[in-house]
């Protein structure tokens, strides 16, 4: 396992090996996962819309926190996903039938509820003067900052996750995870339309974003210890690296890591781009990624088409947002928020539409 350190090198976009996970493995800061001993484990992971390795990983961390008399449960960071039913966590993180009743018996699984006040706490506030700073000056507002209300039952949130170029935030991953993984909806609602006012193509694959910057500020107010277990995969969604530490320091090595692994740069845009939604994207809120990450390969003027025969909804989270509505350009706030202003700003970002076509 890598420790949490910027990597230089030319990355080998193939699998490589990395060491074993062990409770002395330690992180720039100093800390191990030997401080999770006998503590209550709250492990945060994606649901199965994102590309990782979830059965290995989940099996490894349970049997070694388990081991020394930790216990372990687990919340999918749905952010507005719909809820997953429990056979499909059950095959996401690769447990059995037989394995739910024996080693797995006392594991909480747990959906994140972004929608139900009941199971949201406030942990603070971004203030307007934060915002004005953290988002030069695009925004100015105060935030209310909530989560998951399962946190303050835990004396440890580790995030288990992979980084890949987001359009939204820059990189995935880390700190991420909380918000809008687990948080409630006034943050998840300015983290996206804060996204959207500088643009996926301003953001993706950029490091250091004001989007970035409202993560990790809110994440400062989190009332418990935090730690992170990052990791980069490669095109066969094989581990090709991780990292430990928390989820500043693990998030930084892994976003170094996928900018080499999972980015490629081309001499010149392309007037036709057809982008293959994979079976994994259940709705079209979600294969909107198709055209996030091939957006800054699309000429002025041409056409991104996204190919989804197995796609039969447009959202069932969101409800009957206007699809069939045009945002103008983002930058055009005043008339866009007054236009839309009865949407989410969650749901209208996504309804932005820039130069160029797409299709599904």
């Amino acid at each position: 396992m890598g420790n949490a350190h910027p990597t230089t090198k030319k990355a080998d976009k193939r699998c490589r090996p990395f060491q074993k996970l062990t409770f002395d493995s330690e992180s720039p800061s100093g800390s191990t996962l030997r401080s999770l001993l006998d503590k209550k484990v709250l492990l945060i992971v994606p649901d199965a819309t994102r590309t990782a390795p979830l059965p290995l990983l989940f099996d490894a961390v349970h049997g070694e926190l388990t081991g020394v008399g930790a216990k372990v449960d687990v919340m999918i960071a749905l952010g507005t996903h719909p809820g997953m039913p429990d056979d499909a966590i059950l095959k996401l993180l690769g447990i059995s039938d037989e394995d739910r009743a024996g080693k797995f018996a006392d594991v909480g699984l747990f959906n994140h509820e972004w929608d139900n006040p009941d199971a949201l706490t406030s942990i603070g506030e971004l203030t307007k003067a934060d915002v004005e700073e953290i988002s030069d000056g695009l925004l100015s507002l105060d935030v209310d900052v909530q989560i998951n209300a399962k946190i303050r039952d835990y004396d440890t949130l580790l995030v288990l996750g992979p980084v890949f170029p987001h359009e939204v935030v820059g990189f995935s991953g880390g700190n991420k995870y909380f918000f809008p993984g687990i948080s409630g909806p006034d943050l998840l609602n300015f983290f996206h339309w804060l996204g959207a006012l500088i643009t996926n193509v301003g953001i993706i694959g950029v490091k250091d974003t004001p989007v970035r910057r409202v993560v990790d500020r809110a994440a400062t107010l989190i009332p418990v210890d935090r730690r992170a277990l990052t990791f980069v995969v490669n095109g066969k969604a094989d581990i090709y690296d991780l990292f430990y530490g928390t989820p500043e320091e693990a998030w930084d090595s892994a976003a170094d890591v996928s900018a080499q692994v999972h980015i490629e740069r081309v001499d010149k845009p392309f007037k036709q781009v057809l982008s293959c939604a994979p079976l994994m994207y259940d709705e079209l809120w979600v294969a909107g990624k198709c055209m996030y990450k091939l957006e800054s390969v699309v000429a002025d003027g041409g056409e991104l088409i996204i190919y989804a025969p197995h796609l039969d909804e447009i959202s069932t989270e969101h409800g009957k947002v206007h699809f069939g509505d045009r945002l103008p350009h983002s930058r055009l706030l005043p008339e866009a928020v007054g236009r839309f202003q009865a949407l989410p700003l969650g749901s209208a970002c996504s309804l932005d539409t820039r130069s160029g076509n797409r299709h599904v």
